[in-house]
């Protein structure tokens, strides 16, 4: 990474867009970065972000439905979930929905709304969802936002 010496006299178009105002558009109307912000500017470039998740499920004689997730539950496949989800309760069956989010990478606050989304979304089918079992993404999600019980899912006590 090169860096500029700082001359003696700030820059008009630094000064300008430091105090809010915007930089000329080049010849080709985009609006030009700093060389300071494009190294900034290539780090945060857009990258692939469709993360992979996937549901297997499975409808017991009983009418319970155990759900298996697979991959990453966060903010980019939530709807994914809620909507996968929600399509398999026609509430001709009743009972149960199991979640089994054993097999989870990763799971942010987006991905636990979700969850509590299709609970509840569920409870008005006339399902009762639990989850069955848990990878330790999730029990940190629990631990952070001090839910002792969630589902009915209890995450296990961290030893001291």
């Amino acid at each position: 990474m090169r860096f500029r010496q700082r001359s003696a006299a700030p820059d008009p178009g630094m000064l300008r867009a430091s105090q809010g105002g915007t930089m000329p558009p080049d010849s080709h109307g985009a609006y030009q970065i700093r060389e300071a912000c494009r190294t900034i500017a290539a780090f945060a470039s857009p990258v692939d972000t469709a993360t992979l998740i996937t549901i297997s499920d499975t409808r017991h004689p009983s009418g319970v439905l155990t759900v298996t997730v697979t991959g990453d539950l966060d903010f980019g496949t939530a709807s994914t979930f809620y909507r996968q989800i929600c399509g398999l309760l026609d509430g001709r069956y009743g009972g149960g929905v199991e979640l089994d989010f054993s097999r989870l990478n990763f799971c942010d606050l987006a991905g636990w709304r979700a969850v509590h989304a299709v609970a509840e979304t569920a409870a008005t089918m006339g399902y009762q969802a639990r989850i069955t079992a848990a990878a330790s993404c999730l029990d940190v999600v629990l631990r952070l936002c001090h839910i002792p019980v969630f589902l009915g899912y209890r995450p296990p006590q961290k030893a001291l």
